[in-house]
């Protein structure tokens, strides 16, 4: 959707919304400048879903848009709702911000210069080296509350270029990280997806990114599009190692979450070891993206800012803070999230009209109801039950609330 704003290209209808990992995620409020993406990433969960598309026409955020809707003296809505709450963004949650074509269309540099005159506390998320040459470096430094993190899924260049022909090599984001981080800027790293076999050795990679100012790294494994299954193995088997890879990923260590398949817990725990021993070894912090092992990062938040001024408001209505916030007897209740700021206007046009609740007759469109709803039907994806480490306690509570007990079968240390 979107309207005409000359040729070639529509104006972005959404480009804030509310995502559907606000069931664990502590930064559920993404902003987009650019509906798709041209760095054709083969392992792309966005293009899984249906979110990457083959165009002649470009989608971009209109900066009046966006100042609309972040417009906080009339919040009618859940976007507006966030925006008064001060709730952090994550900009290039679903879309490359920096994708080719932005220096003529300077759809990015606009927003971030809306985002420079509202101070509005910012993650910005990119696989570009362009956030490090102006002018972007100018507003970069002028923003007060601002943070980055670079993508990867490997640190080789020629790797890369099998995996991700269009997004500029590693190298070059290696040194954008570099120069931001000397520049005096808050820079991490998110290997997403890291691909067993296939992304580098652990140690390496560890500390290369802290050699080039990571403070913090997210580790997330490969998730494979349920009806892209097949292509993506196959690709991925032809480029990137054959029989080594076909033995990391055999369809056996495999399980479905949702519309993705992506690997058993046993099969993550290793590397995720791996990565906590070399972050302390090197001094930075560690998260984790998957949402069976968000207990296993170093903070509740796995972007790594919830300690970072400006984002103290970070989204706190979410199964993973619960269950950070489990009581002495390691149960995990749905009170302690309860009270927790949560918008109250309804998401239902941010969510996939197949995973929508409430077609039963019962009322459920807004973020609380939602959450609640997964809380009490363990049987349902996203409940807490997805965390590995949580198990049915056996009992509800006072509020007939299912109650969960935290059992820690996986551990880093």
């Amino acid at each position: 959707m979107g309207s005409k704003t000359g040729r070639g290209t529509t104006s972005y209808a959404y480009p804030l919304a509310w995502t559907s990992q606000f069931y664990f995620c502590a930064l559920p409020f993404r902003l987009d400048s650019y509906k798709s993406c041209n760095f054709g990433c083969e392992y792309c969960f966005v293009a899984h879903r249906g979110g990457r598309f083959h165009s002649n026409t470009v989608s971009f955020a209109d900066v009046g848009r966006v100042r609309k809707q972040l417009d906080v003296r009339k919040p009618a809505s859940v976007i507006s709702e966030c925006a008064a709450h001060r709730l952090p963004l994550h900009f290039g949650g679903m879309s490359e911000p920096f994708r080719h074509g932005e220096l003529c269309t300077k759809a990015t540099y606009n927003v971030l210069s809306l985002l420079v005159e509202l101070e509005y506390p910012t993650l910005i998320s990119t696989k570009s080296y362009l956030p490090a040459v102006e002018p972007y470096l100018g507003l970069l430094r002028s923003m007060r509350y601002v943070a980055l993190q670079f993508s990867f899924s490997t640190l080789d260049d020629d790797v890369a270029s099998k995996l991700e022909p269009y997004a500029p090599r590693p190298s070059k984001r290696l040194w954008a990280m570099y120069m931001l981080s000397q520049a005096g800027l808050w820079v991490s790293c998110r290997f997403q997806p890291f691909i067993t076999g296939v992304s580098g050795h652990i140690p390496t990679i560890v500390r290369t990114v802290a050699e080039a100012g990571a403070r913090h790294i997210v580790v997330e494994h490969l998730k494979l599009g349920l009806y892209g299954t097949a292509r993506t193995l196959a690709i991925l088997r032809s480029r990137c190692g054959g029989d080594s890879f076909i033995q990391n990923y055999d369809l056996r260590m495999l399980r479905r979450i949702g519309a993705e398949y992506e690997l058993l817990p046993p099969y993550k725990i290793e590397n995720l070891k791996a990565f906590r021993e070399e972050t302390r070894r090197h001094n930075i912090t560690m998260g984790v993206g998957d949402n069976d092992f968000h207990d296993l990062g170093d903070g509740p938040n796995c972007c790594g800012v919830d300690n970072l001024p400006g984002f103290e408001n970070w989204f706190r209505h979410q199964a993973t803070w619960a269950i950070w916030e489990r009581d002495e007897n390691n149960l995990v209740h749905y009170p302690t999230i309860e009270h927790e700021w949560v918008p109250q206007g309804s998401i239902k046009r941010y969510i996939n009209s197949k995973c929508r609740l409430g077609t039963d007759g019962t009322p459920c469109s807004t973020v609380d109801e939602y959450i609640r709803r997964k809380w009490n039907n363990s049987t349902e994806l996203h409940s807490p039950l997805e965390c590995a480490n949580v198990v049915p306690a056996g009992f509800k509570d006072s509020d007939g609330n299912l109650v969960y007990r935290y059992q820690p079968k996986y551990k880093l240390d």
